[in-house]
């Protein structure tokens, strides 16, 4: 783990519904919060012989435990308190390695505490963690219940709300508002109240409180001595009971086919606690080992920094033939399966988990082989989350379909009809060409032919597509940056033009020789872009505007397929050119405005090497540091105020491209085992 400033830092992040973090310098300045905003209060003291000290969130002791410093791992958040009495620490920990999908998806985290005496003497210790109600509801105004369920380690408490309305909301900037938090531990576990708690601190005793207004709550007492500190940890789930609507079908989290019931989920990582924490702690040692010397803390900050907010923001789910996984466009229109966000955090998954991604291209390419989805070209996105219903961009109104778990219920859904799309609204070339990509990289790492194969007539189309498409491409909606894509982008006419190169490698899989056509027509046209975009020291933004530039990030697929359909002195170019454009914060996206996307920003960066991905590290570290807006990690912001404009979904993911790009082109990657 390592000591440093983040806009937000993740504590327990399980899904894009139920993603906790602090967004204050000190975990006492503020409530914890969803990503959203939204107050979702845990709240923290410790009473010292008789004196109580708050730790987390505002409200309780009159005194503070001071907060000292925090530091940040992979899957990790430790705080550290203390004052001439005792010293404390508190750690945050989801296991979330995607290798293993089933732990992945299981929502189910650790927070670890430990008190040592810190004046060598003993000291009596009453710690309180309590959980709010908030939790579990948008609205704190909503009846809830909770109860105690005996278990062999103990206890475990649970509270929700009183009517369970499953997967009834949709759309951006929503958090949980149905399901169940557990809490259990080496500690007494109870379901309390406001009022119990306000006698508590007044010198009572903690209660159990039937009162309507609910806390879940933990309470530890014990002594500490020097040498002889009080260590004990607590288990803290989510039961979502049923997940996402999946074209009409209620369905549960992947985590259920390896558990039974979100007790049995909690008895297990009760079991494989100390192991879970031990991989926990080589994960880290492997990256500051391997990373810190070679690119720098800054870019260390930016992978730690990305992956607990790119893992939380997707949701897994069970399928018959394995597992689907869902991203949510959070903070930008709460899509779900947005293409742009898989398309972006690409490099991280395919680093740890190829199937992964394909778990991700699945509903796209389920929903484009419906009646719905009359185009040649490829959809961006499948619904809206948690409604994996049918592509909400560019349609009109909203359309119902009934589950066939819950029949009285309606839900967004988009119905057979060919005509309920605004082609102007959508961007064919740019999801097109992601879906090639991403198909092919897929490929790459995992060598599954049948994917190709089910899905080849489907590519071929999308292929034939771009290849009508030629260098006319743009003049649409950015799925990503807040400008719009201006007619005849270059960056766009890269990626087209890689992506039918790899539809050609692709074809060649399937029969040899049969790609060659595409191959040929990726580099006519790449050779033909080069010829009316060259501007002696780069290429330009768009083709008929000479006095423009913008970053070139697609042009890093070029060199994972090893197709160099653009040469290296272009590329050095183009890169030296960018490194005369960056700010404090990193390198805009391109001359239009001073807006910039982390994630592009590293691809770039990794087409010039280790001293590129360094300074754009170093501005990105900076900007997580400075950041004036207290939101998790900002996907796109301005690189000169560090101004956020897009946070809190899973593209963050693709700061991970160095690393994955070192591998695929290299196979040397030091990555692959973990």
């Amino acid at each position: 783990m390592i000591e440093t400033k983040l806009s937000a830092y993740p504590l327990l992040t399980f899904d894009p519904l139920f993603s906790l973090w602090s967004s204050a310098e000190n975990l006492y300045d503020d409530n914890v919060r969803m990503w959203t905003g939204a107050e979702k209060p845990i709240y923290g003291n410790i009473e010292i012989d008789g004196v109580c000290k708050r730790f987390m969130g505002t409200k309780g002791g009159e005194y503070i435990l001071r907060q000292r410093k925090v530091e940040v791992g992979l899957n990790r958040t430790r705080y550290t308190f203390s004052d001439e009495i005792v010293t404390l620490t508190l750690t945050f920990t989801v296991p979330q390695f995607i290798k293993d999908a089933a732990l992945t998806a299981r929502p189910v985290g650790y927070i670890d505490v430990t008190v040592e005496s810190a004046d060598g003497k003993e000291h009596e210790i009453d710690a309180v963690i309590d959980f709010s109600e908030k939790i579990v509801c948008e609205d704190a105004k909503k009846l809830t219940r909770g109860g105690v369920l005996p278990y062999p380690q103990g206890k475990i408490g649970y509270i929700g709300r009183l009517l369970q309305k499953t997967i009834q909301n949709a759309g951006d900037f929503r958090e949980t508002d149905w399901g169940w938090l557990y809490l259990a531990g080496d500690a007494e576990i109870m379901v309390s109240s406001e009022v119990a708690k306000r006698s508590y601190f007044k010198g009572g005793n903690f209660k159990e409180d039937k009162n309507y207004r609910k806390l879940l709550v933990s309470q530890k007492k014990g002594k500490v001595a020097p040498g002889k500190p009080l260590s004990w940890f607590l288990v803290v789930g989510y039961d979502d009971i049923f997940s996402v609507n999946y074209f009409g079908q209620y369905k549960k989290g992947y985590w259920t086919t390896a558990n039974y019931s979100i007790v049995n989920a909690i008895q297990t990582a009760f079991a494989e606690h100390d192991e879970t924490i031990r991989r926990c702690e080589q994960a880290d040692a492997l990256f500051e080992t391997k990373l810190a010397a070679g690119y720098g803390n800054g870019y260390l900050t930016a992978l730690y920094g990305s992956y607990r907010q790119a893992v939380a923001g997707v949701k897994i789910i069970g399928e018959d033939d394995g597992y689907v996984v869902l991203n949510k466009a959070s903070s930008r229109g709460g899509f779900a399966a947005d293409l742009s966000i898989t398309y972006a955090a690409a490099p991280m998954i395919l680093t740890f988990n190829p199937t992964f991604l394909k778990g991700m291209l699945k509903p796209l390419f389920e929903f484009a082989r419906m009646k719905a989805w009359q185009f040649d070209f490829a959809p961006s996105d499948a619904g809206l989350y948690p409604y994996a219903t049918g592509q909400i961009r560019g349609a009109a109104g909203r359309f119902i379909v009934r589950s066939s778990y819950f029949p009285f219920l309606k839900h967004i859904c988009n119905r057979s009809d060919k005509n309920i799309y605004d082609p102007s609204e959508l961007s064919p070339v740019d999801s097109t060409a992601s879906m090639l990509i991403l198909s092919a990289a897929y490929f790459n790492e995992s060598g599954d032919f049948a994917f190709v194969r089910e899905n080849a007539d489907l590519m071929s189309g999308w292929a034939d597509y771009l290849v009508g498409a030629g260098l006319a491409v743009g003049g649409c909606p950015s799925p990503f940056a807040s400008l719009d894509i201006p007619p005849k982008d270059v960056n766009l006419a890269v990626k087209s033009i890689v992506a039918i190169a790899a539809w050609g490698l692709l074809r060649n899989e399937i029969q040899p020789g049969g790609g060659k056509p595409y191959l040929e027509t990726a580099a006519r046209l790449a050779k033909d872009l080069i010829s009316v975009s060259d501007l002696g020291d780069r290429l330009a933004l768009a083709v008929d505007d000479r006095k423009s530039w913008g970053l070139k990030y697609n042009l890093i697929w070029d060199r994972i397929f090893a197709t160099h359909l653009f040469d290296d002195a272009l590329i050095d170019r183009e890169i030296a050119f960018y490194l005369t454009r960056l700010h404090k914060y990193g390198v805009a996206l391109d001359n239009r405005s001073t807006e910039t996307s982390a994630p592009f920003m590293m691809w770039t960066a990794t087409l010039g090497g280790k001293t590129a991905v360094r300074a754009c590290g170093v501005a990105i570290a900076d900007m997580l540091a400075n950041a004036p807006d207290r939101v998790p990690f900002p996907t796109v912001y301005d690189a000169v105020s560090a101004e956020a404009t897009d946070f809190a979904n899973a593209a963050v993911g693709g700061v991970w491209m160095p690393i994955y790009a070192g591998y695929a082109i290299g196979k040397k990657g030091f990555l692959k085992p973990l």
